[in-house]
């Protein structure tokens, strides 16, 4: 199969029968680092202009274009013959999709790249080989392709941005009441959006947003009665898992989503539909907003300095010709902005100045993925190049790189060999884990069914699944949850789909056992400690309710659950009761005749 930026471009898929899929490849170590001093090279070039920086650049860079593709893939290419190779994460520093598109080259077969965010030609990596075709945004992508990437005009193609294509016509699936009632917000007031960054933005953003909320309302007038909205980035939402903002602040969906399917996408576009205007670092999100049509806002934070000024990409969003974004340089010009807009006096035309130049530069009413589409099926109809031998003196270089590839590579292994000796077996679980939901080829991880001890089943499965959920990227996307009738309520808000265990043939991708095997370990876990680490994650406590007494057993931790206190007249076992005791604090109480 073809890589595809888009829907629309699967359709050009369809119409070749000649695409297929791309296996996983080794990467080569020698040239995973020549490629790395090359970038920074690059990004230092960006700074300084030095002619000794510039020299060593192209020194690097020649030497990794001796290097030949693996041999499997070329063969790999070579017996499938496809009419266009389309590689979708050419820019990561190692990626395997740099030994496709050599391996293309040196066979002769056209190539095509279609970059899918607006930072990935400034921050992600080095384009090691010029692809046929480089898919670009808009004008600005194309400079910084031509510049930083060495792409010759000719192989640009500009076609506006497919990523953003889902939210130009989308409409909000429920009404402001209904997505309220949905977050915990007043629909009379007014929302304030704050949209998360990614780690490599806010590590920790917790701390900034609390004490933006706190300012805020300080200020009282429209600021006092406000309801504040917080969506966590999915890559970036463990932090979040636990956080009160206290009355009128929500964090949702608490433990973050990326927008992968029809309902994520809706819970996505009405948060943005229904706010009255939108803060944020530095994110993707601001961009989406402005497609919504909201007003856009941010502070330049001096927490967040090298992320939102000392990067490329944050100003195209703050650009005087053409930026989107309201930006304030101190906290009070920052809530007068945000004043005027909750009044609606805001409605300068900036969205769709930035809109016409960054995002749909060929027209707002022109589908980018129908152009990318389009510009694919041209290639495709298009004579094919002829191949590429690579550099004459390649054999001679790679003779003489062969003792450094050896070191490198033996450094490789010395260090899987340290870290396979630091691994535990919860950590050999959480790698099967993101191993499954990161898995190309998008197939489902199914989890259970679970048919031992339903009290075990409460404490120990639902919490690791509801934890893993939300720390592994895509994984809730992908879960699939197997469960005994009985006992399928437990599982709401986990995974996206669900299953009967009297229905369920075959094996799952997370059986229970691994869970069974850990219960020691995960019952002496820190319920304090980073969420990244606490392995268990139990759902927020409901607000008192009767007190439970009866044996030790479903109902005891069913009402423990709820925020209730169970007193039990029949002790839990030591392992089960530190589990309770560290992460249900004070919930448990055991009668003191069944103490004796």
């Amino acid at each position: 199969m073809i890589w595809c930026a888009s829907s629309r471009a699967e359709n050009f898929c369809d119409r070749s029968n000649r695409l297929s899929c791309l296996p996983q490849a080794n990467q080569n170590t020698l040239s995973f680092a020549l490629t790395s001093f090359a970038f920074a090279i690059v990004c230092a070039n960006s700074f300084s202009k030095s002619p000794g920086i510039a020299a060593l650049k192209c020194t690097f860079q020649a030497l990794e274009s001796c290097l030949a593709p693996p041999k499997h893939i070329q063969a790999f290419l070579a017996e499938q013959s496809p009419d266009v190779l389309l590689l979708a994460h050419l820019l990561p520093i190692g990626t395997t999709h740099a030994d496709y598109l050599r391996a293309a080259k040196r066979l002769g077969i056209r190539t095509a790249f279609p970059v899918r965010g607006w930072d990935n030609l400034t921050n992600k990596g080095l384009l090691r080989d010029a692809p046929d075709a480089v898919l670009v945004w808009n004008d600005l992508q194309a400079k910084e392709a031509r510049d930083l990437h060495g792409i010759p005009e000719e192989n640009l193609r500009l076609t506006g941005a497919p990523l953003c294509d889902p939210w130009f016509e989308r409409e909000p699936s429920r009404s402001r009441e209904e997505f309220c009632r949905d977050v915990g917000l007043r629909d009379e007031r007014p929302i304030l959006l704050y949209v998360c960054s990614s780690g490599f933005v806010a590590r920790n953003e917790v701390d900034f947003v609390r004490s933006w909320i706190e300012r805020l309302r300080a200020r009282g007038g429209v600021f006092a009665e406000a309801g504040f909205l917080v969506r966590p980035h999915p890559l970036n939402a463990a932090q979040w898992a636990d956080v009160d903002l206290g009355d009128g602040a929500k964090v949702w969906p608490r433990f973050g989503e990326a927008p992968h399917d029809e309902a994520s996408r809706d819970n996505y576009f009405d948060t943005l539909y229904h706010s009255n205007a939108v803060v944020g670092i530095n994110s993707t999100a601001q961009i989406e907003s402005a497609i919504v049509g909201r007003s856009v806002h941010t502070i330049l934070a001096d927490e967040f300095k090298e992320t939102q000024e000392g990067t490329l990409h944050f100003h195209y969003l703050k650009a005087d010709e053409f930026g989107l974004l309201h930006v304030a340089r101190t906290f009070d010009e920052h809530a007068e902005q945000l004043e005027a807009a909750l009044r609606g006096e805001d409605d300068d035309g900036r969205n769709e100045r930035f809109l016409k130049r960054f995002v749909r530069p060929l027209g707002l009413d022109r589908s980018a993925s129908g152009l990318v589409a389009d510009e694919i099926e041209r290639l495709g109809n298009s004579p094919a190049p002829a191949p590429d031998r690579g550099p004459a003196l390649a054999p001679a270089v790679r003779v003489a790189l062969a003792p450094f590839a050896w070191f490198e590579g033996r450094s490789a292994e010395r260090r899987l060999e340290t870290r396979a000796a630091k691994q535990t077996p919860t950590a050999d679980l959480m790698r099967l884990v993101r191993k499954r939901a990161l898995h190309r080829t998008g197939a489902p991880v199914v989890a259970g069914p679970w048919l031992g001890s339903e009290v075990e089943e409460l404490l120990y499965w639902i919490p690791f699944l509801r934890w893993a959920q939300t720390a592994t990227f895509g994984l809730r996307d992908r879960l699939t949850v197997v469960a005994r009738a009985s006992s399928a309520a437990w599982y709401e808000g986990i995974g996206s789909t669900h299953a009967d265990a009297a229905d369920f043939e075959g094996e799952p991708t997370i059986p229970p056992k691994l869970i069974e095997e850990l219960r020691g370990e995960l019952a002496a876990g820190d319920p304090k400690a980073p969420f990244s680490r606490r392995r268990l994650e139990f759902p927020a406590a409901q607000s008192g309710g009767d007190v439970f007494t009866g044996a030790w057993g479903v109902g005891a931790v069913l009402a423990m659950l709820e925020g209730r206190t169970a007193v039990v007249d029949t002790p839990p076992d030591e392992r089960d009761r530190r589990l309770v005791e560290s992460f249900l604090p004070g919930r448990l109480q055991v009668a003191e005749l069944a103490q004796v």
